[in-house]
């Protein structure tokens, strides 16, 4: 599989856990090539390509690699670029609001087209950051590690209607 995520390390036992596949599969307290510990969460990179042996069980909804698993096999693939695709979920706003870019998928694409959605891990940055009645688009901007994508998106203002408070 395709490491999507690294969730954590255990550096008293060496062990790391990360996800493949989109967290499809946790490799749980997995160790490295030949059974060989881990010194560092560094040492597994999202987006690299692995074969991992060992026991897979259900826990819970969750497919995983029983403690005592190991890599096989170990390519290290080197980010290429990254994607914004999506629409927003929203697209109509009042003026003086900041747009919301929940909707929208970032995705990592690594040397040998490995793919993996890294959207919790972007920096997302909105121009312009409040939008006024002349706003008619937004752009977008992700940055994962170091590769930027942009995207703009159309976007209706309307008034903001006056706050009413009753007594």
């Amino acid at each position: 599989g395709v490491v999507g995520e690294v969730d954590s390390n255990e550096p008293e036992y060496k062990y790391i856990t990360n996800w493949l596949d989109d967290t499809t599969f946790e490799v749980s307290s997995g160790l490295g090539l030949n059974g060989a510990e881990f010194g560092a969460i560094s040492n597994v990179e999202v987006g690299a390509s692995v074969v991992v042996y060992g026991n897979v069980k259900k826990f819970g909804k969750t497919y995983e690699f029983d403690k005592n698993s190991s890599l096989v096999e170990y390519n290290r693939n080197t980010l290429s670029s990254i994607s914004i695709s999506g629409d927003p979920n929203r697209v109509t706003y009042e003026e003086g609001e900041s747009f919301d870019w929940t909707g929208l998928t970032v995705t990592a694409i690594f040397t040998g087209e490995n793919t993996v959605d890294v959207t919790n891990s972007t920096t997302w940055t909105v121009e312009p950051d409040v939008l006024t009645m002349e706003t008619t688009s937004v752009t977008v901007t992700a940055t994962y590690k170091d590769k930027v994508a942009t995207k703009t998106i159309p976007v209706t203002v309307t008034k903001a209607l006056p706050k009413v408070t009753l007594d």
